[in-house]
């Protein structure tokens, strides 16, 4: 970040970006100014005696194969997630990208990345993410997905719980979800919040295949072995050292009652917090869940909750029987004045449905910004935020290390 104080001397020059040289005197005469950028700024300080201009970054446009490359949309333990845009239809993808350096280093990543994508882009079913295609160059590997604006994870962290008739509904789509995988053989064994994806229009996504396991359509029942995945969300059975092979359809529909729940009650059925501790395995193994005065008043759920969450997975409630259930079956008027929440934003200018981020990099292509109007000083800049495509469409949402603060000597004021 650049600064240029109103006391330097006038015959300096500096330059931007662009490399485009610009005398100092012009920029003295407005005060002083600051490399701006939405995406990456942390913070700047605005001083009614001595003004700064903030200089406004542009965004490159950039083609990948048929797509337009966006912002990042997030990161994952095998590489970063971007918004591409196809050209000829404007369809939005999550562009997976994945350095080939990582596969030749790490036999067990190209392993999990080999059996993600023999799910997601082979497998069809509207509640498990689907890969439409694949590009390679030279160092990367981009793997262009169905486009979710986020994770129920996210819901979760910010609202807690969620209406019943909105978890019901990603409830039912949840194992909609699995039943298909179950069908073809395939154990999710890692069904969490985090895991499962949400689209603009609600409906939700099974991710992150990397654990999963794949049973032969030769055995006779869907044995697994192994305990991957999320203690936090495993069934007794994984925690019974007595137990050596487990039900893996059966791991799968504990899991998915772990996050109905949560979803219900903003809280975990038998823990109580992240960390592990042998009171609550004892907890888990030996003791029946004790059900908030919420869920209790409703006795068809309290009947699924005990159905699913079953010590003893023989007994344990199957995926047929959960979408037979009455309260599965039952129609609540709620439903039509109760509204669903929406994606939590921090940015009060940003929509919830997480609007186009490559429309920036499209519009300075073809509209590009003269050097002398990307200097702007605090009001412009204020204005600048209420606009499109140069601000609200440039941003991330839910990142703690890209907010944007506005500082005064007094108070602060948060543009979040």
């Amino acid at each position: 970040m650049e600064s240029i104080r109103s006391n330097e001397k006038s015959s300096n020059k500096f330059e931007d970006s662009s490399n485009t040289e610009v005398t100092e005197s012009s920029a003295i005469e407005k005060g002083e100014y600051l490399d701006l950028d939405a995406s990456t700024i942390d913070q700047f300080v605005f001083d009614n005696e001595n003004e700064e201009l903030y200089r406004i970054k542009v965004h490159k446009y950039r083609e990948i194969k048929k797509y337009i490359k966006g912002e990042i949309l997030g990161r994952g333990k095998f590489g970063v997630v971007r918004e591409f845009i196809e050209k000829k239809t404007l369809k939005r993808f999550a562009g997976k990208i994945v350095r080939k350096n990582l596969l030749r280093k790490d036999p067990h990543v190209r392993f999990q990345i080999n059996k993600e994508l023999s799910i997601t882009y082979h497998f069809n079913h509207q509640n498990v993410l689907k890969v439409y295609d694949l590009y390679a160059t030279n160092t990367k590997i981009y793997l262009f997905m169905e486009f979710c604006y986020g994770e129920l994870g996210e819901f979760l962290q910010v609202y807690q719980r969620l209406p019943k008739t909105q978890s019901k509904d990603y409830f039912a789509q949840i194992i909609d979800g699995l039943g298909y995988l179950h069908s073809h053989g395939i154990i999710h064994r890692d069904i969490k919040p985090e895991n499962i994806l949400i689209t603009p229009d609600n409906v939700i996504k099974l991710a992150d295949f990397g654990v999963c396991q794949v049973v032969s359509y030769f055995t006779l029942d869907d044995t697994v072995f192994g305990t991957d995945g999320t203690p936090l969300y495993h069934p007794p059975e994984l925690f019974d050292p007595k137990i050596l092979d487990y039900s893996g359809s059966k791991i799968d529909i504990w899991s998915a009652g772990v996050v109905l729940y949560r979803m219900l009650t903003g809280v975990l059925p038998f823990f109580n917090s992240s960390s592990l501790k042998q009171t609550d395995i004892d907890e888990i193994l030996n003791k029946n869940i004790q059900y908030p005065f919420e869920i209790k008043q409703d006795v068809l759920l309290v009947d699924l909750l005990n159905g699913i969450f079953k010590k003893n997975f023989h007994k344990r409630i199957t995926i047929l029987e959960i979408k037979n259930h009455p309260w599965m079956q039952m129609d609540d008027d709620r439903k039509r004045t109760e509204p669903f929440r929406k994606m939590p934003t921090e940015n009060r200018q940003i929509d919830c449905y997480r609007g186009l981020t490559v429309l920036t990099r499209i519009y300075n292509k073809y509209y590009p910004i003269p050097d002398e109007e990307r200097l702007v000083n605090y009001e412009q800049f204020q204005e600048s935020l209420k606009q499109l495509p140069l601000w609200r469409s440039s941003r991330f949402v839910g990142q703690e290390s890209m907010r944007m603060k506005l500082i005064t000597k007094k108070n602060q004021l948060n543009f979040i």
